[in-house]
């Protein structure tokens, strides 16, 4: 990790640091299908004292499906419904 990035996880609210562990490195696919697999419970504490929060698990689900679609897309894989 780097120095600057150290710094930044340092100053960051715990809330945000917990969100960012969420999202960390991944892709768009590996993060989509977390966000699938999450239940209110586990959102709201992925998500605790974040903005992401406002979005509500249900919003944050259509825009992974959004995302797999495009992905699937681009790699000439389908997204059943």
């Amino acid at each position: 990790m780097s120095v600057e990035r150290e710094v930044l996880e340092g100053c960051a609210p715990r809330g945000v640091r917990a969100a960012r562990e969420v999202v960390a490195e991944k892709d768009a696919r590996t993060l989509a299908d977390d966000v699938l697999a999450m239940d209110d419970e586990a959102f709201r504490a992925a998500f605790r004292k974040s903005a992401m929060k406002r979005a509500k698990v249900v919003g944050l689900q259509s825009n992974a499906v959004a995302t797999l679609e495009t992905v699937g897309k681009r790699s000439g894989m389908t997204i059943s419904k």
